[in-house]
This record gives structure tokens, C-alpha cells and sequence, in this order.
């Protein structure tokens, strides 16, 4: 009895135009625009680590720490703080961007943030992999 009811209240909102309609094709387009943005979050993530790492790799810090106290100052004076909180921010970003495509709304913060990682480090790893194919060391260099 109260189905019915509920039924006839939310067709009369229908009918007296208080209840705007949605197409399917809007679903799908801001589905699919989220899931857009939550792969370049990833790729761009990636691609940020693998920078981070590429050049923390050309300094060696064991390298610099047999310098001393100075070796110490340049190895920190030069790693790249603004690129890791980047990639921070965008592991944050891309956890709440996936928490809102599809199921993932059921599951806690902490298991969506764990998805958004394993992502992040396989894409990093086969990005990883083709750095000899994008000739990164070439263009990294320049910086």
C-alpha cells in the first residue's frame, strides 16, 4: 500500500514538472568523463614519480653524503619536493575521483586509496619499463 502510494506522489511531481528528468546519455557522459579524468590522474601521477625517481637517480645521495655536511645540502637543496607533493596531491584527487565511479562508494577510504595506488605503481612500473622507448633521459635533461 505505501509502493503505490510513494508511486503516485513521485508521478505527480513528474507530471507537474518539480522533478527535472535526466537522459541516459548524461549518466553516461559524466560516467565516462570521470573515468577519463581518474586515467590521466594516473597517468600523470605515474609519470610524475618516475620523473621524481629519475632525478633523485642523477644525484646519487650516497654519492653526495661523502661530502659531508655539504653533500647533504645540495642532495636536498635539489630534490624535487614540488614534483612528490604533486603526485601526493593527485593520489589524494584521484582517491576521491574513484570513490565516486560505480560500486567504489561501498567501500572504505582506505581500500579506494589502495586501488588508486596499485594503480599508480603498475602504471608506473610499465612506464618504467618503456622509458628507453620515450628516450626520457633526453627529455627529462633539460631540466
Amino acid at each position: 500500500m505505501k509502493k503505490t502510494k510513494l508511486e503516485k506522489q513521485i508521478m505527480e511531481k513528474i507530471e507537474n514538472k518539480e522533478i527535472k528528468m535526466k537522459s541516459k546519455w548524461w549518466f553516461f557522459a559524466k560516467t565516462t568523463s570521470l573515468r577519463g579524468i581518474i586515467l590521466l590522474n594516473i597517468l600523470l601521477c605515474s609519470i610524475i614519480l618516475s620523473a621524481t625517481v629519475y632525478l633523485v637517480s642523477l644525484k646519487t645521495p650516497l654519492e653526495l653524503f661523502s661530502y659531508g655536511n655539504i653533500g647533504m645540502e645540495i642532495f636536498f637543496n635539489d630534490f624535487p619536493y614540488i614534483w612528490l607533493i604533486s603526485a601526493v596531491v593527485l593520489i589524494i584527487s584521484g582517491t576521491i575521483l574513484l570513490s565516486k565511479v560505480g560500486d567504489n562508494y561501498r567501500k572504505t577510504t582506505k581500500t579506494v586509496l589502495a586501488i588508486n595506488i596499485v594503480f599508480i605503481i603498475i602504471a608506473t612500473l610499465i612506464f618504467g619499463l618503456l622509458k628507453n622507448s620515450f628516450n626520457l633521459e633526453s627529455w627529462l635533461g633539460r631540466f
